[in-house]
């Protein structure tokens, strides 16, 4: 059994919300992402939904257990039909796979969405980083505050449609009531990190939070950007 819990907000300088989720739920095991397209093409919030819908949905199709070479090889399938409707679509994303049976995850990220794991009412141990600019000035001490700022804004991966860019990925063993938590980097950076009210945030931010022992759905968002998918 999973809890589901959605917290997502659109920016106050972005023109609509572009993040959204997407998760299946079955006894076996649990697909979730959270995807954040940026502001520089056309289609942000049918690209979100449409990339979270689509790939967790025929991930969840694959025959038990799941790996992530397997979800790689859909979204390296799908990323090739991105053109025809998302050519100036840029956009960041995490996926994770939750076996149940053994309460192995593997996480996949591309962009500055990061996975952590922890609960509601603490700060999450991220086991995944962000892939800009900014995190590689971090090693080097040359670079200002105002360089590394800048470069967060800079993706060095990304979902698009000119290539693909093979996501980060790890994996972990979970202990049992250990929640697996998704967001955005309007949530992690501006929210957690920089301590400015939730409401009150310029970009968007979202935090997707999967907790194991209970079953159900809490969703607190200004746009219908939460999909929660019945296995086909």
């Amino acid at each position: 059994m999973m809890h589901i819990h959605w917290k997502s907000r659109q920016g106050r300088q972005r023109i609509s919300n572009n993040d959204a989720a997407a998760i299946a739920i079955s006894q076996v095991s649990t697909i979730a992402m959270v995807i954040d397209v940026a502001e520089t093409g056309l289609n942000g919030q049918s690209l979100a939904k449409h990339w979270a819908t689509t790939i967790v949905q025929k991930s969840f199709a694959l025959p038990h257990p799941i790996t992530a070479e397997q979800m790689i090889e859909i979204m390296r399938h799908e990323q090739r039909k991105l053109r025809h409707h998302y050519l100036h679509d840029v956009a960041s994303y995490s996926i994770v796979c939750i076996d149940h049976e053994s309460n192995h995850l593997d996480v996949l990220s591309t962009g500055d969405c990061l996975v952590g794991l922890g609960g509601k009412s603490e700060t999450p141990r991220w086991i995944s980083h962000p892939q800009n600019v900014g995190h590689q000035y971090y090693s080097m001490p040359s670079v200002s505050v105002d360089q590394r700022a800048n470069g967060r804004h800079l993706l060095t991966n990304s979902l698009n449609a000119r290539r693909f860019d093979m996501p980060y990925t790890t994996s972990l063993s979970l202990l049992p009531d250990v929640a697996v938590l998704l967001s955005s980097d309007g949530y992690w950076v501006e929210h957690l990190q920089s301590g400015s009210n939730f409401d009150e945030l310029d970009d968007d931010a979202s935090i997707l939070t999967l907790t194991p022992g209970s079953r159900g759905v809490d969703s607190d968002t200004d746009c219908e950007n939460l999909l929660i998918l019945t296995p086909a």
